[in-house]
């Protein structure tokens, strides 16, 4: 009886144990995941300004409204 009590006690620390490291990749995984979702979207983010700061520029000297002061609005 005690050796069908120790053999249970260890199958359900195994399977405990298999559960938590499953738990544990699926959480890394998950971190990254976000990681390059976010580095994807940095990249993407810097291409697009890239590709467009010549427009980018003339926009912004466009609605930049200073005055006789230097004041800008």
């Amino acid at each position: 009886m005690n050796n069908n009590i120790i053999i249970l006690v260890s199958l359900i620390t195994i399977f405990l144990g298999a559960i938590f490291r499953n738990f544990l990749l699926k959480k890394r995984k998950y971190k990254l995941n976000n990681a390059l979702s976010a580095n994807y979207f940095l990249e993407t983010l810097n291409k697009l300004i890239e590709e467009n700061k010549y427009n980018l520029l003339e926009e912004r000297i466009r609605l930049k409204d200073v005055d006789a002061y230097e004041t800008r609005n």
